[in-house]
C-alpha cells in the first residue's frame, strides 16, 4: 500500500476482460503512434483505404440488382446478382431512396450491427448490470468505428457487420437455450455472408440434429425466395467471382496468401493449387478434430437436443474462435473490411472469468493477453509490422485452438451462478 492508502496499479489484480482490454487498447495507442508518424515526411492520417468512387460502391452494387427486381424478375436475372437473392428483398425497401440517401441510411444500419454485435458478445458477462453492458458496448462501438476494417466495411456499404452481428446474436440465444431464434439469426447471417454457415458446427452441438433439419430448410426457403432461376444464377455468379479472386493486400484469405507464397519463393513454382489445398485440409482438419474432441468430452452432449441455457465453455469458445478465423481465411476472398468480426470470439473469451476457461488462471491470462495482442494488429491499419493480416490470422486460430483442445469442457449452468467481472 501507499502512504494515502492507495494500491498501486498492477496487471495482476486486472480481471480477464480488465486485462484484454488494457493490452488491446495499449496495442492500438502504440500501433496507430507508429502508423501515423512512420512516414518519411507526411504524418498518415487515413487507414491505408483502397478509396472507389463512388462511396459505398458494395452497397450500390446491391442497391441496383434491387432496382432491377422492382422492374421485374427478367430484368433482375440478368443483372446477375453475386448476393443471395434474400439480401436483395431485405434491402429492398431501401430502393425507395435516393442511392446517396440509401447508401446514407445504410450505414447507420451498419453501425447498430456493430453495436448488436458488440452487446451480444459483452452479454456473456452476466456480472454486468443493463448500464454498465449499454455503456461498454457504446464505448467499444465507437473505439471501433475508428478502426480500418471497420472504417472500410462503412466505405464500401459492405453487410459483413450484418453477418457479425447476427451470428454474434445466434451465439447469444444457444447460451439461453433459444433454439429457433438461434437458428433463425445464423440463417439470415449465413444469407448476407455464406460464411456463417460454420457456426453450425456449435448450433449442433447445442442443439442436436434437429437444428441442422431446421437450418437447413430455413436456408433453403431464403435461398429459393426468387424462385430457382434466381438461386441458380447467384450460384453461378458467386462460383465465377470465387474462381478468380484479386491477389491484392488487402485480401487477407488463405487463397491469396499461399499465392503470394509461390511468388515470393516460398512454395515450388508449379505447386500452387497443391499447396492451397493442402493449406484447406490442415485448417478444417484442426477444426474437425477440435470440434470432435469438444463434443466427446461434454458431458451434456445429446444427439437430439441440448442442456439448458448454460454459458460457452474454454473448448466451445476456442471453437467459435477458430470458426471466425475460417470466415476470413477460407473464402478466396475475403477482403479486410471482413476483419471486424474477429472482435465476436475475443471479447466472449474475455467475458469469461479464468476458472471457466482453464484450471490455471495463468494460462487463462496468457491466453486472453495474447488474442488482445493479435487483435490489436489485426485490428490497426495495413503496411504495419506486416503487409497483410493473414499472419495475425493464423495465429489467433492457432491460439483457439490450443484453447479448443485444453479448455474446460463444460461450463456451468446460467442458473449456477455469475461469472466474474
Amino acid at each position: 500500500m501507499t502512504e494515502s492508502g492507495k494500491k498501486r496499479f498492477s496487471l495482476k489484480d486486472l480481471s480477464l476482460f480488465r486485462l484484454g482490454a488494457f493490452i488491446w487498447l495499449i496495442g492500438t495507442l502504440l500501433g496507430y503512434y507508429f502508423y501515423r508518424t512512420g512516414g518519411k515526411e507526411f504524418y498518415k492520417e487515413g487507414y491505408s483505404l483502397p478509396l472507389m468512387l463512388p462511396m459505398g460502391i458494395d452497397f450500390n452494387a446491391v442497391y441496383s440488382y434491387g432496382i432491377a427486381l422492382r422492374e421485374s424478375i427478367s430484368a433482375y436475372l440478368n443483372a446477375s446478382s453475386i448476393y443471395p437473392p434474400f439480401v436483395t428483398v431485405a434491402l429492398l425497401p431501401l430502393t425507395l431512396f435516393p442511392p446517396a440517401a440509401a447508401y446514407h441510411i445504410y450505414v447507420v444500419f451498419l453501425t447498430i450491427a456493430l453495436f448488436c454485435m458488440i452487446y451480444a458478445c459483452l452479454a456473456e458477462n452476466e456480472s454486468l448490470s443493463a448500464v454498465d453492458l449499454v455503456f461498454q458496448a457504446l464505448v467499444i462501438t465507437l473505439f471501433l468505428s475508428f478502426s480500418y476494417p471497420v472504417n472500410f466495411a462503412l466505405e464500401r456499404g459492405n453487410s459483413d457487420l450484418l453477418a457479425g452481428a447476427f451470428a454474434a446474436l445466434s451465439l447469444f440465444a444457444m447460451t439461453r437455450g433459444w433454439f429457433f431464434f438461434s437458428i433463425i439469426t445464423l440463417t439470415a447471417g449465413t444469407q448476407f455472408k455464406i460464411y456463417p454457415v460454420i457456426l453450425c458446427a456449435l448450433l449442433f452441438k447445442r442443439f442436436g440434429y434437429r437444428s441442422i433439419i431446421w437450418f437447413l430448410a430455413a436456408n433453403a426457403a431464403a435461398f429459393l425466395i426468387l424462385g430457382v432461376p434466381a438461386f441458380l444464377q447467384f450460384a453461378a455468379s458467386l462460383s465465377a467471382l470465387a474462381g478468380v479472386p484479386s491477389l491484392w493486400e488487402g485480401n487477407h484469405s488463405l487463397y491469396a496468401y499461399v499465392a503470394r507464397l509461390e511468388k515470393e519463393g516460398f512454395i515450388p513454382a508449379g505447386n500452387l493449387g497443391p499447396a492451397r489445398n493442402f493449406s484447406y485440409l490442415i485448417f478444417f482438419g484442426m477444426f474437425c478434430f477440435a470440434w470432435l474432441k469438444s463434443w466427446l468430452t461434454d458431458k451434456e452432449r445429446s444427439l437430439t437436443m441440448g442442456g439448458g441455457p448454460r454459458y460457452f465453455s474454454g473448448s466451445e469458445i476456442g471453437l467459435i474462435g477458430m470458426g471466425f478465423c475460417l470466415m476470413s481465411l477460407i473464402p478466396s476472398v475475403s477482403y479486410d473490411y471482413k476483419l471486424a468480426i474477429q472482435v465476436v470470439p475475443f471479447l466472449i473469451l474475455l467475458a469469461r472469468s479464468e476458472s471457466q476457461l482453464f484450471d490455471s488462471a495463468v494460462r487463462a491470462r496468457v491466453v486472453a493477453a495474447l488474442a488482445a495482442a493479435l487483435m490489436a494488429l489485426t485490428l490497426l491499419p495495413r503496411n504495419l509490422v506486416a503487409r497483410v493480416k493473414t499472419p495475425w490470422l493464423i495465429l489467433l486460430f492457432l491460439l483457439y485452438f490450443y484453447l479448443a483442445l485444453s479448455g474446460k469442457a463444460v461450463c456451468p449452468d446460467k442458473s449456477a451462478g455469475k461469472n466474474g467481472g
